[in-house]
């Protein structure tokens, strides 16, 4: 398993450099069109280069560029927070594989799997694809639980426990993300109580790397510095629950 945490590390590796370069970019540009605008206040860019069966180009107001870009503070950042966390969930659930086909294959045995329903196709099991068959079918049990609660299950299953807040950090970033995804980076009522936090709070590091409180209602902003800690705690909590020297050393 070791082989599967080493590449989801280098995978947050790249992750945080690629939010380092975007971050970079979109300070230079919104300085370049700044720029542009100051020069020719109706200044306008081709939106592509054309081509033979569609010569015109479209020209957009660089202002009008310009509003949208800064209307949309963190939007980048938001972008990458979300990516790793779903490179979390699918660590998650390589990990799970990778216990069941122990479980199954050897070497070792997880005698705390829990007990689901598989529906097998019998017409078409036989003893060469039976055990993939419910490899298959039990993973795609694991992908389908809440993603919030798989930490704790690969926790029991591998019966190795990670640091308490470590966990919380998580399951925050998770609700955070979540409420970007689906209610516009508004935290609720409903994702506070989620955290143990009813009528309370959560922090997040803002842009001048404070750490800033949002209550139910107010929308939640990513800055790098989020990023970068989301980055760094789900790398510690890898090697905790796969701990030891990478495979290649």
């Amino acid at each position: 398993m070791k082989n599967i945490r080493d590449l989801f590390q280098a995978d947050l590796d790249r992750s945080l450099k690629l939010a380092k370069s975007l971050v970079a970019l979109e300070i230079f540009g919104e300085n370049q069109l700044e720029k542009l605008i100051k020069n020719d206040p109706e200044h306008k860019i081709s939106m592509g280069v054309g081509t033979s069966l569609h010569p015109d180009i479209e020209k957009v107001l660089t202002k009008d560029l310009l509003t949208e870009l800064q209307s949309n503070p963190g939007i980048v950042q938001e972008i990458v927070h979300g990516y790793l966390i779903q490179v979390w969930y699918e660590f998650l659930g390589q990990i799970f594989q990778a216990i069941l086909h122990e479980h199954f294959c050897g070497p070792n045995d997880y005698s705390k799997l829990p007990k689901i329903n598989v529906q097998l196709d019998l017409a078409i099991s036989n003893s060469s694809n039976i055990v993939s068959n419910i490899e298959e079918k039990a993973a795609n049990w694991f992908e389908h639980e809440k993603n919030h609660e798989k930490i704790n299950k690969i926790e029991k299953y591998l019966e190795i426990s990670i640091d308490e807040n470590l966990k919380q950090r998580i399951k925050k970033y998770i609700i955070v993300r979540n409420v970007i995804q689906h209610n516009r980076g508004v935290l609720r009522d409903q994702d506070l109580e989620t955290l143990g936090r009813k009528g309370g709070n959560i922090t997040l590091i803002n842009d001048s790397q404070q750490h800033q409180a949002y209550t139910a209602g107010e929308r939640v902003m990513i800055s790098y510095w989020e990023v970068e800690a989301l980055k760094n705690d789900l790398y510690e909590a890898s090697n905790q629950l796969i701990p030891g020297d990478s495979e290649s050393t």
